[in-house]
């Protein structure tokens, strides 16, 4: 359901526009001074080491060799920027974002009423400023976040040929984080079986229920499906390498008799840590008590991810048709309900992971706060305001008990990445 002309679309664009400026700013200044972006934390070490293993493995016969077919999307996308010159790279991830943004307009701006609140409309989208230290150089996010909107997009317009054009995207994701594919093409295998055979009301938590079904059996059989699936065998490979608190169980000695057992346990766990842990444990300075630029963002996303997860919960199991005007039924039925749906069902799939992984839900955050902006305003800020105060309440707690976030050390990376050699 589409909507006139409104004082909304003259400044989604504008707004959009400004972010873009300020990525290209932060990417330029971290490109020409990278040792001091290292040090005030702007840096992402994965955008370094990514742009410096594209600088180094960019023919095909390397590319074969070292068979990380996953990094087949980022060399084909970046191209230019390492063939050329590293100052393509934030014309090309400013690109992706307006993109996704042109999908992201078409997906739930354009679907919202007048009377919803413009703010909180764009902020599944905008508030992550991750995304900005994401612009100097090639990464996984801003590829996905287009690939997923796109996904999202196909899933809820039906169009002709919707199944197999929604596979292919899950596809090509898979060229830019493998597992990641994999997830949204068991999740477009599971939509499409349980919306030809429910009831529309009853979508939403079927999808949750058996794409948490997978999760859990993928948890508890990772190490069997480990020879077949490279990238269950690499998340296993670098859970192992964690400590023991963080990793999930493995085949280690008289553990492996447990593991049926206690797989369970830490899959609920890492559930838990997931929604809440970027708030909850917030790396935020270096060790010389300098501020740590990327855990801030990470914090903010963090504290998004649990607004986005006590929404979704309660949009899927709460009735609210009554509470809603008659104009913003089809957009709370039609689409937040449906993309509410896909955020729990990836954000359990990725529960299956061997270890927390928060960070890889950047790319679902807008579906999960998709509907938010239709509520009234005390609602928004209830479900703003009470992770916040819950985190700051339990961040209190551990500092009362000796327990304050902790500090970072400074990033280091043996070359400037960004400089043509």
């Amino acid at each position: 359901m589409s909507f006139p002309e409104r004082k909304f679309d003259q400044i989604y664009w504008p707004t959009i526009g400004v972010y873009l400026v300020a990525g290209v700013a932060a990417a330029l200044f971290i490109q020409l001074n990278f040792p001091k972006a290292l040090r005030l934390g702007l840096a992402v070490t994965d955008v370094s080491a990514l742009a410096h293993s594209l600088s180094e493995v960019y023919d095909l016969k390397t590319f074969l060799y070292i068979k990380r077919y996953d990094l087949g999307g980022l060399m084909l996308l970046y191209a230019p920027a390492y063939r050329i010159s590293p100052s393509f790279y934030p014309t090309i991830n400013a690109l992706l974002f307006a993109g996704a943004a042109l999908v992201y307009k078409r997906l739930i701006v354009d679907q919202l009423p007048d009377t919803t609140s413009q703010a909180t409309a764009i902020i599944g989208l905008l508030g992550n400023p991750f995304f900005l230290l994401n612009m100097p150089g090639p990464n996984k996010e801003l590829p996905l976040l287009l690939l997923t909107l796109l996904l999202a997009l196909l899933l809820v317009e039906k169009a002709t040929g919707w199944i197999w054009k929604s596979a292919l995207v899950a596809i090509a994701a898979f060229f830019f984080r493998d597992g990641y594919g994999a997830l949204l093409l068991m999740f477009v295998a599971v939509y499409y079986v349980v919306q030809r055979w429910s009831p529309p009301a009853s979508m939403g938590w079927r999808m949750a229920a058996i794409c948490l079904a997978i999760s859990l059996g993928v948890s508890i059989f990772a190490h069997a499906l480990a020879p077949w699936l490279p990238f269950v065998q690499r998340n296993l490979h670098f859970a192992d390498h964690l400590s023991p608190d963080i990793a999930a169980a493995g085949d280690h000695g008289a553990w492996a008799l447990l593991k049926s057992t206690f797989v369970p346990v830490q899959w609920m766990r890492h559930l838990v840590l997931n929604a809440s842990s970027l708030i909850l444990f917030p790396a935020l300075s270096h060790e010389n008590g300098s501020v740590y630029w990327i855990g801030v963002s990470y914090a903010i996303f963090g504290h998004l991810n649990l607004v986005a997860f006590l929404f979704v919960v309660f949009t899927l199991g709460a009735t609210i048709r009554r509470r809603l005007r008659p104009e913003q039924q089809a957009m709370t039925f039609e689409r937040t309900e449906t993309l509410s749906a896909m955020w729990l069902a990836l954000f359990l799939l990725m529960t299956a992971s061997s270890y927390t992984q928060p960070r890889y839900q950047m790319t679902i955050l807008p579906l999960g706060l998709a509907g938010l902006s239709l509520r009234s305003t005390p609602a928004r800020w209830a479900f703003f305001g009470l992770p916040a105060v819950f985190a700051a309440g339990f961040l209190a707690w551990r500092n009362a008990h000796g327990m304050s976030p902790a500090s970072v050390p400074f990033d280091v990376f043996p070359v400037n990445p960004y400089i043509v050699r």
